[in-house]
C-alpha cells in the first residue's frame, strides 16, 4: 500500500514509503514534525496494532499489543499524544486512547466505560484540542433491533461531539444530535464542520457548521458529495475532502476537492487515477 503527498503549493506528488497491507482497513497518517508515519497492521493474526515507522532512519516500532482493530489515528504535535480510536481484545466498544511517546503506553480515556463508542473524532492544532463523536452501544443496539423488526432504515442513536483538552484531559460537551449519525467531522477555525444523516450510513447526507463556543448549529447546502474525510482550512472558510460534486457542469470524479465558502467555488485537488483507489487522507498545514 503506497503512502503518498502532495504538495497544495506545486502540484506534486512524492511517495513517501510503502505499508505492508495487512490491517483490517488500510489505515495511515503522517506526523511531519516527528517525520514519522503512524499506521496500523496485523500482528499474528490476533488483532491491528499501532506502528510508527521513521522516515529518517527507516526503523519501525511497534506501539501497541493488546487492540483489536482501530478506525483512527491522528497525530498531534511533535512531544504531544498519537490519539487512536480502537477497540481492545474482549471489548465491544471503539474507544479513545492517547499513545503518550514519554512513557510509550497507550492510555485509553475512560478505560471502564463499556457503553459510550467513539466513532470518529477530529484534532485542532490551534487549541490542541481534539473532538470526538460519541454514541451509546445500548440504545445503537436497540435502534438496530427496532429497525430489524419493522424493516425501516435504521434511525441512528443519539450522537454526541465531546471536546477534550490534550493536556489536562478536561471534557466538554459541544453538541448533542438525536436521531442523527455525524459520518465526518473537522475541527478549525473556531467551528466543527459535520456531516450528518437521519439514517445510519444512508442518504440523505447533510453539511453543517457547528460553532465551538456556543454549540450553535448552521446547516449548508453544498454542491459536495462527502462523507468521512473532511477537513477545514485553518481560518474555517474552506473545506478539503474526499469525494465528488454534485453539481453537473463539473467533472463526476472521485477526488480530492477543495470548496470555498465564501465564493462557492469548487476546485480538483487530485483525482482518483484508474487502477487506484484512495483509500483516505489527511490535510496537513502549517
Amino acid at each position: 500500500m503506497g503512502v503518498y503527498t502532495y504538495d497544495l503549493a506545486n502540484g506534486k506528488l512524492v511517495h513517501v514509503n510503502d505499508i505492508p497491507y495487512t490491517s483490517q482497513y488500510p489505515l495511515t497518517v503522517v506526523s511531519w514534525p516527528e517525520h514519522k508515519l503512524y499506521y496500523s497492521a496485523d500482528v499474528g493474526d490476533k488483532g491491528d496494532q499501532l506502528f510508527a515507522y521513521d522516515l529518517r532512519d527507516g526503523k519501525t516500532e511497534q506501539l501497541s499489543t493488546d487492540l483489536f482493530a482501530i478506525n483512527h489515528i491522528i497525530p498531534t504535535t511533535a512531544e504531544g499524544p498519537v490519539i487512536v480510536i480502537a477497540v481492545k481484545k474482549g471489548r465491544r466498544v471503539l474507544q479513545t486512547a492517547f499513545y503518550e511517546k514519554k512513557t510509550k503506553r497507550l492510555e485509553f480515556i475512560d478505560e471502564q466505560d463499556t457503553d459510550t463508542n467513539t466513532w470518529t473524532a477530529s484534532y485542532d492544532p490551534e487549541t490542541n484540542k481534539t473532538y470526538l463523536v460519541q454514541y451509546s452501544d445500548k440504545e445503537d443496539y436497540a435502534k438496530l433491533m427496532h429497525a430489524n423488526e419493522t424493516q425501516t432504515f435504521m434511525v441512528p442513536a443519539t450522537h454526541t461531539v465531546v471536546e477534550i483538552d490534550n493536556v489536562t484531559k478536561q471534557k466538554r460537551k459541544i453538541i448533542e444530535l438525536k436521531d442523527e449519525q455525524i459520518m465526518g467531522i473537522s475541527a478549525r477555525g473556531g467551528q466543527l464542520f459535520l456531516v450528518t444523516s437521519p439514517h445510519v450510513l444512508r442518504p440523505p447526507v447533510e453539511y453543517n457548521l457547528v460553532d465551538i463556543n456556543t454549540g450553535t448549529r448552521r446547516k449548508l447546502d453544498l454542491p459536495i458529495s462527502a462523507r468521512t474525510g473532511v477537513f477545514l482550512t485553518k481560518d474555517g472558510k474552506g473545506l478539503y475532502f474526499l469525494g465528488g460534486s454534485k453539481d453537473s457542469s463539473h467533472k463526476q470524479e472521485r477526488g480530492i476537492y477543495y470548496y470555498d465558502f465564501q465564493t462557492g467555488a469548487l476546485q480538483t485537488i487530485f483525482l482518483q487515477k484508474d487502477g487506484s483507489y484512495i483509500n483516505n487522507f489527511m490535510y496537513v498545514s502549517q
